[in-house]
């Protein structure tokens, strides 16, 4: 506890206000509400989902499967909920554009950073 509490320390030191983290003697809290991630983003995005912008948005945003080449037990579910968003924003966006004839929109994923 003592080498997280220093480790901390020396982390808000250096980042200053920018790091969201509340730190006392026997606390270490983190305000998520001040955390931005592609998640987070992308969950913005899936929310207004009915806006092809913000589809468009969120299927490249989304690049590769829930930390991809890490595996944890964890991580299924969360992976298997981002892929089921993700699928559906796919259909979304295909149902759109073949309504509305506008640009082929072809998306796939790129074997890039995992997805945090």
């Amino acid at each position: 506890m003592d080498n997280l509490y220093k480790a901390c320390g020396t982390l808000r030191r250096t980042c200053g206000s920018a790091l969201p983290m509340e730190i006392s003697r026997d606390t270490l809290w983190l305000d998520a509400a001040r955390i931005d991630s592609d998640a987070a983003r992308f969950e913005r995005l899936y929310q207004n989902r009915s806006s092809i912008d913000c589809c468009t948005a969120a299927i490249e945003l989304y690049t590769a499967p829930y930390l991809i080449n890490e595996y944890y037990e964890w991580s299924a579910r969360i992976e298997a909920y981002y892929d089921m968003r993700y699928m559906e924003l796919l259909t979304l966006a295909e149902k759109h554009f073949s309504q509305t004839g506008g640009p082929a929109a072809r998306y796939y994923r790129q074997p890039a950073k995992a997805f945090l």
